[in-house]
Parts: C-alpha cells; structure tokens; sequence
C-alpha cells in the first residue's frame, strides 16, 4: 500500500510536470490546432500578416514532425505572398527596379528556409511538393540570384513527387534554368 507521503509526491511530480510543458508549450496541442485553421483561414482572404504572428508564435515550439512542417509551411506561405504582393505594389509605384528591397530580400529567404524545413520535417506529408515548389520559384526570382539552386529544388520536385500537381511546371522551370542560369523575370509567376 503507497504511504500519503508517496502518493502525495506523485501528484506533485505530474503537477509540476503539467505545468512546465503548459509553460512550454508542449501541450497546447488545442492552441496549435486553433492557430493552424485560424492561419489558414487568414491565408484564404489574403490576411497575410494575421497569418504570420499565428505561426510565428509557433515556429520554435517542439511539435511533432507533421505539426512542426504544417505550421512551417503555412508561415511560409504567407511571407512569401504577403511580400509577392508588397513587392508588385512597389514595382507599380516605381519604387524599386530589378532589384529588391532589403527587408523583401530577407523575408522572401525567410520563406525559402521555412518552405524547405517543411519539406524536409515530413517529407511524405500532404505538402511536401508544394514546400520544394515555392521554395524553388524563390530561388528563380531573378534579385536573389539563386538559380542553380532553383534548378535542383525543381528536379529534387520532379524526382521525389513525379505525380504531384506541381511536377510539369518544375519540370519546365527546371529546363528553362538549364546549364546557364536562369533569366531574371519582372514579377512572381
């Protein structure tokens, strides 16, 4: 029979254990899930910024290897539409040229990083293609120069996903890059 004082400790031992993964957040599984369609509701209507500071939040937090990949993809996805759109206000505007802003530059390699974690988090996930997708049409945008790594991204697409929705168009990219590089275009396609 456990004594008061070993029952006692027990209880106070998954308290605190309790308390430190909330402190965590290790179990608010019901916070991520909330924040992940609350994200994805914000992409749909073109919400960018309410998207990113969901995921933000959520992005060094220790999840699962599918959970970790969703929620960076989903930053990902609104970094890179949410400064896809900044940027074409700006070329409209005359702001800038062929070349990108500081702060546009870094957040669209933010997405790139994040697109390819994703990727490589959960490779057999729902999203893995469309992580080396976009990953790849930034590194083809013409201002950061990152064309033969947009060539390899597109092939990596074609080799491990040659059903996915996005494999003809990488495999299209992925020839016009060819040996030479790529050709420098004026806006996201």
């Amino acid at each position: 029979m456990m004594s008061r004082k070993m029952m006692l400790c027990g209880v106070l031992s998954v308290f605190l254990l309790v308390s430190v993964a909330s402190l965590t957040g290790a179990s608010d599984q019901g916070g991520l899930s909330s924040d992940v369609s609350l994200a994805e509701k914000a992409i749909e209507e073109e919400r960018y910024d309410d998207a990113v500071g969901l995921m933000e939040k959520h992005v060094e937090a220790r999840q699962e290897k599918a959970q970790g990949a969703q929620v960076r993809y989903l930053l990902a996805l609104a970094l890179f539409h949410r400064t896809r759109l900044d940027i074409n206000e700006c070329r409209e505007r005359g702001e800038i040229g062929s070349r990108l802003k500081t702060e546009q530059a870094d957040e669209m390699k933010r997405a790139e990083r994040y697109f390819l974690e994703s990727q490589e988090m959960d490779p057999d996930g729902p999203r893995a293609d469309a992580c080396l997708y976009f990953a790849g049409v930034i590194q083809d945008y013409g201002c950061l120069n990152h064309f033969e790594d947009a060539k390899d991204t597109f092939n990596k697409l074609v080799d491990l996903y040659p059903e996915s929705e996005y494999a003809e168009e990488a495999r299209f990219r992925a020839d016009r890059l060819g040996g030479h590089g790529g050709v420098p275009k004026r806006g996201f396609h």
